[in-house]
């Protein structure tokens, strides 16, 4: 499932290395973060990313944007 989420997010256009991170929830559920960055400039529909991840990923019942971080350098 993180393999073929960082694959999502790299296809979708993400800059850089894309990371994933899986972290147990409660009796056997897991959650998996995807962490990626984008150009501002690039105009992305995260939305889209996620509705794709929770619809072509086998096993994921849910997903959505959890936090998003401007950069500044």
């Amino acid at each position: 499932i993180k393999a073929e989420g960082e694959a999502i997010a790299t296809k979708n256009g993400a800059k850089g290395q894309v990371q994933g991170k899986i972290e147990p929830i409660a009796f056997g559920l897991q959650q998996v973060f995807i962490m990626a960055m984008y150009e501002a400039s690039d105009d992305v529909d995260f939305d889209k990313i996620a509705d794709e991840m929770k619809n072509s990923i086998e096993q994921v019942s849910e997903a959505e944007v959890a936090k998003m971080d401007l950069a500044m350098w």
